[in-house]
């Protein structure tokens, strides 16, 4: 039978070796937001610089508040 500081010690390596594997996960949960919010930002600045080569001319006798 093991001794329970030996129990302890491997109780502390799979604490240590979940708490690295956590910090993993949430660096590439990080990365994996960053990179579809800077997809979003390419996206937008796309569809912007689109739309604004193919809009209609503003009609200036339309007022901006109707």
């Amino acid at each position: 039978m093991a001794h329970p500081r030996e129990y302890r010690q491997r109780a502390e390596e799979q604490r240590q070796a979940a708490a690295s594997s956590d910090l993993r996960m949430v660096r590439l949960m990080h990365k994996k937001a960053a990179d579809r919010w800077e997809n979003l930002a390419e996206e937008f600045e796309r569809d912007k610089h689109d739309s604004s080569d193919t809009a209609p001319p503003a009609d200036s006798r339309i007022s901006p508040d109707r």
